[in-house]
């Protein structure tokens, strides 16, 4: 099985929601560079299936301005040679995190996390280790299409989204085939896909004691109500908010939106709307309060 490795576009004056063009994952920091021109500093990591990490920075007028890369390994299964199973990509993006703020002495408060499907449930692995660690977690995740229940716990009959969706979206196979989950659990038992957290952070019978999802940073989850794995982000989204301030979870479902529709032209009128969500949840990130 082959994923394609996504294209970076970088230009000049792209507004600050415009971060990605293919299957990303990036982080923010606000570094000040003269008196009058802060910057906002974007680490950008591809997700599992990918191996290309880049970053981009905001200037104070909202808009890209530097870039940031890094490597994580790629996992694999049979009929390849089995490789990266977890902890794997976590390890490497732990990495990621520390040199942002022990090498480059970026404050973690500054620091926005994103990720798109895969990408996404690495993302809330960083936030969960480093919780679970009591070291200092990024100041915000952000989510696009995460896919976050490998075991596929809800789907239980034809109301489930893997089943009702089947018609409007492309990614099912990547679940149905199992080849993905098995490449990322490695030698943990498949029926640990539904029991740890850290392999299905929203499976239905995940373990849920410990606080795994209590002090998760500002978190945006942006989801199409026509994915097939729109099931489980609901649930991702409830589990949040159980262990969390409501004001922690922004969560914009769009109808008739499909898998990771935002890095795809031609996608309206919801790709425009996301957009905006993002740009608002970003800019509400960057921008000091009066109390500061």
């Amino acid at each position: 099985m082959t994923y394609l490795q996504g294209r970076e576009t970088v230009c000049a004056g792209v507004p600050a929601p415009l971060i990605a063009r293919v299957f990303t994952t990036c982080c923010y920091e606000q570094d000040a560079k003269t008196a009058d021109e802060p910057g906002y500093h974007l680490a950008v990591r591809k997700p599992a299936y990918s191996h290309h990490w880049r970053s981009l920075e905001l200037g104070s007028s909202g808009y890209l301005i530097r870039a940031f890369a890094i490597e994580q390994r790629l996992s694999s299964a049979a009929p390849l040679a089995r490789a990266n199973s977890i902890p794997a990509a976590l390890l490497d993006a732990l990495a990621g995190y520390r040199y942002l703020v022990h090498n480059l002495g970026f404050e973690p408060k500054n620091i926005i996390v994103e990720g798109d499907s895969a990408g996404a449930h690495l993302g809330v692995n960083l936030v969960m280790y480093l919780n679970r660690l009591r070291l200092t977690r990024p100041g915000g995740l952000l989510m696009l299409s995460p896919a976050l229940d490998w075991a596929r716990t809800y789907d239980k009959d034809d109301t489930s989204s893997l089943r009702r969706n089947l018609p409007s979206d492309y990614i099912n196979s990547v679940f149905t085939l199992d080849w993905a989950a098995d490449a990322f659990r490695g030698s943990i038992a498949k029926a640990e896909l539904a029991s740890n957290a850290y392999l299905s952070p929203a499976s239905l019978t995940s373990e849920r004691d410990g606080g795994l999802f209590s002090n998760f940073p500002p978190t945006c989850i942006i989801a199409g109500e026509a994915e097939v794995t729109v099931d489980a982000m609901r649930n991702f989204r409830d589990r949040l908010l159980e262990e969390n301030d409501a004001d922690v979870v922004a969560y914009h479902e769009h109808k008739d939106a499909f898998h990771n529709w935002l890095f795809m032209s031609d996608v309206e009128p919801y790709k425009s709307a996301a957009l905006g969500q993002i740009r608002d949840w970003v800019v509400s990130m960057a921008v000091p309060s009066s109390s500061d």
